[in-house]
């Protein structure tokens, strides 16, 4: 499930991005953040670099049968703040991850 903004949701501020290289063996990208439910809004991950990625949600994955969906250059893809996020490319590519959170007390 890819949680939408609400219009309640206006106040959030995006962090800088974090830019991963993803290669060949299935690495964490995105850490569960339900600890932080109420001050992560949504996560963004996108492939910046030039290889196919593929993503699963809270396991390892690879491009056999272990993944949900795959990234091109350039897609990216809205993460619901409690989900953890493992990346494989087998040609290797790059991801940045944006955290956007709630700004709190406006």
């Amino acid at each position: 499930m890819i949680r939408t903004i609400g219009t309640c949701e206006k106040n959030i501020t995006p962090q800088s991005a974090n830019v991963i290289t993803v290669g060949a063996a299935s690495i964490e990208v995105v850490p569960d953040q339900s600890a932080k439910a109420d001050e992560v809004a949504y996560i963004t991950i996108q492939n910046t670099g030039a290889n196919t990625c593929y993503y699963a949600f809270g396991q390892t994955c690879d491009a056999t049968a272990n993944y949900h969906g795959m990234l091109t250059s350039g897609m990216a893809l809205p993460v619901p703040s409690t989900d953890q996020v493992n990346c494989f490319s087998p040609s290797g590519t790059t991801i940045a991850v944006t955290i956007f959170k709630r700004d709190q007390g406006l």
